[in-house]
C-alpha cells in the first residue's frame, strides 16, 4: 500500500493508502479528508484530517477516476500524521461516533409517538421547498 495525497475535481484533498489503480477505478484503505484553517497568528494555514466518509461501514472507498484530478505522494511529515491520526481515529474517534449513534437512536426510540409526529411536521415545514 502506498499513501498517497488523492485530489478530486470538486477540490476536495485527501490522504490515504491507495490499494488499486487501474484508471477507471482507484481504491482507496482509510481515506481521510484534509481540512485547511486559518491560524490567527500565522500565514501558515493548520491541517485535520478527518474521515472522508466517517458513517461508512467500510475503511475502503470506490473513486470513479474521472473525479480525480491527481494523485501524487505527500511529504515524509504528512505519511506520519496520517499514520498517526487514523490510527487515534481507528481507536478513538470510530467508537466514540458508533456510541454517539447508538445513544441517538435509542433516545429517538424512546420518543412518544405523539413528540415524533410534531419533530416530523416540524422538520416538514423546515424543509418545505418553495415554487418562484
Amino acid at each position: 500500500m502506498t499513501v498517497s495525497i488523492i485530489k478530486l475535481v470538486n477540490g476536495t484533498e485527501i490522504v490515504g493508502n491507495v490499494l488499486d489503480d487501474d484508471g477507471n477505478v482507484v481504491i482507496i484503505n482509510d481515506p481521510l479528508q484534509i481540512n485547511y484553517r486559518q491560524r490567527n497568528n500565522s500565514n501558515l494555514p493548520s491541517i485535520s484530517l478527518h474521515r472522508y466518509n466517517p458513517f461508512s461501514n467500510s475503511t475502503c472507498s470506490i473513486f470513479n477516476g474521472k473525479d480525480i484530478l491527481s494523485i501524487d505522494l505527500p511529504l515524509p511529515g504528512m505519511v506520519k500524521y496520517y499514520d498517526v491520526s487514523i490510527k487515534y481515529i481507528r481507536e478513538e474517534v470510530d467508537k466514540l461516533i458508533s456510541e454517539e449513534l447508538f445513544d441517538a437512536a435509542s433516545s429517538h426510540n424512546e420518543m412518544s409517538d405523539e413528540t415524533k409526529i410534531k419533530m416530523a411536521m416540524m422538520e416538514k415545514q423546515v424543509y418545505k421547498p418553495t415554487l418562484n
